[in-house]
Formats: C-alpha cells, structure tokens, sequence
C-alpha cells in the first residue's frame, strides 16, 4: 500500500515523533453491563414469543431462540462469574451485580418456563399434537 493513498490524519500518526492523543477515558455509568443486556435481549425475543398475533411456528422459534441463548448464558458467561465470586468469598466487587444478574435471569427463566405452558396449550388448542409434551 502507497503511503500517500492513506487519509491524512492516518498518516500523521504513523510519524513515531508525533505521539497520539491521550485516550478519553468516559464515566463508568456510561457503559452497560454485557450480562444484563443479553437478559434484556432474551426478555424482548420471550415478549415476541407471548405475542398472539405471531405465527405458533415463529413463537416456537423465539422459545428456542431463548432457551439456547439461556443454556450458553448459565454455561459461559455465569459460570466464569460464578468461579470468581466464590474464589473471592464474595468480597468481589462483581458481587452486587452477580446477584441482580442470577435474579433477572432466573425470572426470565420462569417466565420462558411459563411461556412454554401457555404455548404448548396453543399448539393442543390448535389440533397439534407434540408427543411427550403435557401441556
């Protein structure tokens, strides 16, 4: 690649002699908290899922679409932050947000659990018929 074909502030900055502008550093209560916003992603696709005006097909397709995104959440994301407030004796400073994480996520998982109730009665009230499913 030909120097010259770069933007010029690209090229400014690969002179060594001219250091970069320092990084601006923003507050804390600016960022989301990534576990938090997964379960706020899940609770939207479950409010889909409830929604009597979507297809049954496509209801059961937001349950799967949670319930696979729920079994990754408690596997990957909870179990290594599980690991580290028991190794801290839960004087970690992830502490207060591990717990309202685990209580948004149980509830979320009830409320699948709940969901899948009401879907499964739709699906018997509809003449389908799923084997091994009491609804």
């Amino acid at each position: 690649m030909v120097v010259s074909s770069l933007p010029a502030m690209v090229r400014k900055n690969r002179d060594k002699s001219r250091p970069l502008p320092p990084a601006v550093q923003p507050s804390p209560e600016l960022y989301l908290n990534r576990e938090l916003s997964v379960l706020a992603f899940n609770e939207r696709v479950l409010a889909m899922a409830a929604r009597s005006s979507v297809p049954l097909a496509e209801r059961l397709r937001y349950i799967c679409i949670v319930s696979s995104n729920m079994d990754e959440f408690f596997e990957v994301r909870m179990s290594d932050l599980t690991e580290e407030i028991r190794e801290s004796g839960g004087a970690s400073p992830q502490a207060p947000a591990y717990v309202a994480i685990m209580d948004r996520a149980h509830r979320l998982v009830a409320e699948r659990e709940i969901g899948n109730y009401f879907f499964f009665g739709g699906l018997r009230g509809n003449e389908w018929v799923i084997f091994g499913v009491k609804a």
